[in-house]
């Protein structure tokens, strides 16, 4: 790994020097408490996703993923049949988004489990993938997605009206699933690069409590999937998906063009050689976070007409922790 936000000779982007990490991960690589982490959180997803199953928000993406059946596909949360791994990641996503119990970072302001385990059980059940390689893939789309959604700066969506979990999780779930589907460094960066034309997520359901925060995290989990096969099929992504100018998340969060480049990639490569670091900051939350969203798009609706330029502004008192 270069030091200090240089990506080096060897890695032109940002998306290339974060494609060698996802390859460069391996189980025997891992320390002991991070493989325990990994599959600690991914327990805990799979408890809120069962869970999140019964909520009436669940009903409707279950009832749209029920014909995209595949004998070979994947299971989703409620449904008999095995579906295609992007209809699988897109339902337990959702459904496991529904209850606000997921995991979550404060930093970059996320809840990536409910992007990358979807994106990856998906796969690795499709696959037949082994327990040391889904590992490997957690760790790794915890990764990108972690620094993808530090670089995007959460005040910066917030007051664009983006909301994090539904940007970032799409490049940590193209990177977890790429990881699975065995893409070498071209491959995961091509995957990487295709998410980026995928990414989104509004925050508009602050305005009346509706359902769609649960969608961002369904469908980032979905487009993940969806990328990496792309990729695998030899479809190419732009390499500069990340950092670009034209139209990468470094122009649409306002970055001026002559500072985007450095900004992004010291904040997407900090200054540390390993890549399993993202899995030990998350926090498991104790309570549902439905009734501080809630309270989120009231304030917005109180503030003047919605105007204020500032999250701190229109949400009343900071950036929606969501």
């Amino acid at each position: 790994m270069t030091r200090g936000g240089d990506l080096g000779p060897g890695s032109s982007t940002a998306a290339q020097a974060l494609a060698r990490f996802c390859v460069d991960v391996t189980w025997d690589s891992l320390p002991v408490d991070v493989r325990a982490r990994a599959a600690e959180l991914t327990l805990g997803l799979l408890g809120v996703a069962i869970r999140g199953s019964t909520e009436a928000s669940t009903g409707p993406v279950r009832a749209v993923v029920r014909g995209r059946t595949n004998a070979d596909g994947a299971s989703g949360v409620g449904v008999r049949e095995r579906l295609l791994p992007s209809a699988a990641a897109l339902l337990n996503g959702a459904a496991a988004h529904a209850l606000e119990l997921d995991d979550v970072t404060r930093e970059s302001s996320l809840h990536p489990g409910v992007a990358v385990i979807p994106a990856a059980l998906a796969v690795a059940e499709s696959r037949k993938a082994g327990g040391t390689a889904f590992v490997e893939a957690i760790v790794a789309g915890y990764e990108v997605m972690m620094r993808v959604g530090n670089a995007l700066n959460p005040e910066s969506a917030y007051a664009r009206g983006f909301h994090p979990t539904g940007v970032a999780g799409a490049f940590g779930a193209a990177a977890a699933a790429a990881r699975l589907m065995g893409l070498d460094k071209p491959g995961i960066t091509n995957a990487i690069g295709i998410a980026g034309t995928m990414a989104s997520g509004s925050l508009e359901y602050l305005n009346d409590g509706s359902w769609t925060k649960r969608l961002n995290a369904g469908w980032a989990a979905s487009v993940g999937v969806t990328a990496a096969e792309l990729a695998a099929a030899g479809f190419t992504g732009p390499a500069s998906a990340l950092e670009g100018v034209l139209g990468g998340p470094a122009r649409v969060y306002g970055l001026p063009p002559e500072t985007s480049a450095h900004r992004w990639s010291r904040r997407l490569l900090p200054d540390h050689s390993r890549c399993d670091e993202a899995v030990r900051l998350l926090s498991i939350q104790p309570r549902s976070n439905r009734r501080r969203a809630r309270d989120s798009g009231r304030s917005q609706r109180r503030s003047v007409g919605g105007a204020s330029d500032s999250p701190r502004g229109a949400l009343g008192g900071g950036p929606p922790r969501c």
